[in-house]
């Protein structure tokens, strides 16, 4: 009896030691991966997992140093085998998850986020992971309702509320964006990428003094971005800080290579506005060159060679602004003003009745008035300086009263 009692707890003390052993091992790859020290961290926990297969904490463990190491392939298995042990491993959702999303597997990474979702759906971080995936993917949808679902949980996040505004920029939705960046910047002064975002809804919005504010703020905080100037161009542009707007359009011209036709025209009309009509004319051309249909650089080229005097290159870029586009009322107009001034009456009238069709003008009633009295028609005349009088040129309103008013 005493020899059985004795061999019984010999194997128990064996038990005992055995498991303290393990755990030995176990605690001591714990402390070696949390040092960095991977490769003693893996031994310790292969002994674990070798004389205690079932030993679920060990397999996430030692995929966690395998990661480190770049073993990919490795850490994937032991995490497939730490669930196949403990089902609602909730570490191991996550962790597998991470390693999905880093290797660009997202649909995988999005159901183990899901699956750690399931367990857990209080955890605010992991909502943001899966909607930056979602984002990632363009669903769009799904992904407004993580970020939407992580702001709840956690409201003090910015980068949550930038990449919503984000999305309600795509949506079109401005003024929603346009809150969430204020949110974002007023929990992070420093986020850059907030600032010349808030500057492009506050362009959408036409609130182009706060844009402005916003694209200097951006780049005095050293970032690089096409984009930026791209917007802070047109802002500068709407404007008419001509200046800076040629600035701007030089800057993607000349660093970023832009070199479309919309940023020469646009220079363009920013160094004809500027009074720089030879810098106008050089953009005009580079913008035709590669548009050879755009028809407000017919009409843009055509003005500036009025200013220069060169009126008949004028009129042939006017007439091929119109025959571009019949709606296009400033050649309209301005080819019927060039007329009017060298007396041809008739061709004036007639270009200023299709620049009215178009657009109603104070200025183009005035003119034709004026056409009309120097070819004698008196009651079409008076027609037109009523009309332009009605629609606001006080010039028209004296010259109605001391020419048609009968008393």
């Amino acid at each position: 009896m005493n020899r059985i009692f004795s061999i019984l707890l010999f194997s128990l003390f064996v038990s005992i030691a055995s498991g303290q052993t393990v755990n030995f091992y176990y605690d001591r790859g714990v402390k070696s991966l949390e040092n960095n020290d991977y490769p003693n961290a893996i031994k310790d926990f292969d002994y674990v997992i070798e004389n205690y297969p079932d030993y679920f904490e060990a397999y996430y463990k030692r995929a966690m140093a395998n990661i480190a190491l770049a073993k990919n392939e490795e850490a994937l298995s032991d995490f497939s085998k730490a669930l196949e042990l403990k089902a609602d491993y909730w570490d191991v959702f996550i962790a597998r998850a991470n390693l999905y999303s880093m290797s660009d597997n997202l649909d995988d990474a999005i159901k183990d986020y899901t699956s750690a979702i399931r367990l857990k759906d209080n955890v605010d971080s992991i909502f943001s992971k899966r909607a930056k995936l979602y984002y990632k993917q363009k669903a769009y949808e799904q992904a407004l309702d993580d970020f939407s679902t992580a702001i709840r949980l956690k409201p003090d996040n910015s980068d949550n509320y930038f990449f919503r505004a984000d999305i309600f920029i795509k949506d079109k939705k401005y003024s929603a964006a346009l809150q969430d960046l204020n949110k974002c910047l007023k929990l992070n002064t420093d986020y850059i990428e907030a600032w010349y975002k808030r500057g492009i809804v506050e362009y959408y919005l036409k609130d182009y003094k706060a844009s402005k504010l916003d694209f200097d703020k951006a780049v005095s905080l050293k970032i690089d971005v096409q984009e930026l100037y791209t917007f802070r161009a047109q802002v500068n542009f709407e404007e008419k800080d001509w200046d800076a707007a040629i600035s701007d359009y030089s800057l993607l011209i000349n660093k970023y290579k832009i070199i479309k036709a919309e940023l020469f025209l646009n220079r363009g009309i920013a160094y004809k506005q500027s009074k720089k009509y030879d810098l106008a004319l050089r953009d005009f051309n580079k913008c035709i060159a590669r548009d050879a249909e755009n028809n407000k650089a017919f009409y843009e080229r055509g003005e500036t060679y009025m200013l220069l005097n060169k009126n008949s290159q004028a009129i042939r870029d006017f007439s091929k602004a119109i025959d571009l586009d019949p709606h296009c009322f400033e050649a309209f107009n301005n080819r019927a003003l060039y007329y009017y001034k060298k007396e041809k009456f008739d061709l004036a009238i007639k270009d200023f009745g299709k620049a009215i069709k178009i657009k109603e003008d104070a200025d183009s009633y005035f003119y034709r008035g004026a056409c009309y009295f120097e070819l004698g028609k008196k009651k079409n005349a008076c027609a037109d300086l009523k009309k332009s009088s009605n629609l606001g040129n006080k010039e028209a309103k004296k010259d109605f009263m001391r020419l048609c008013y009968k008393p």
